[in-house]
């Protein structure tokens, strides 16, 4: 599983980055976490606010910080398919 948290440098972007690698690292699984400091790649992929979360390149959220409870649904949902 790969998660991109799109975003510019500041508070939500890095916020969004520390609440997924908290959710991630209750998961035993390899799971591949990276920031893309460009909006404009989420915005090709069919986001246009960000911070934007996308799992194996799906947009799971855009414009707003996920909470860790979402987060972990989302992984759960990801893993299981």
């Amino acid at each position: 599983m790969r998660i991109v948290v799109a975003g510019m440098p500041g508070v939500k972007t890095q916020r969004t980055l520390t609440n997924v690698e908290e959710a991630v690292s209750k998961f035993d699984d390899e799971i591949e976490v990276e920031w893309k400091q460009y909006p404009f790649k989420g915005a090709v992929q069919g986001g246009v606010h960000t911070p934007s979360v996308l799992i194996d390149s799906r947009i799971m959220v855009s414009g707003r910080i996920p909470s860790l409870h979402e987060l972990s649904i989302w992984i759960t949902d990801g893993l299981e398919n």
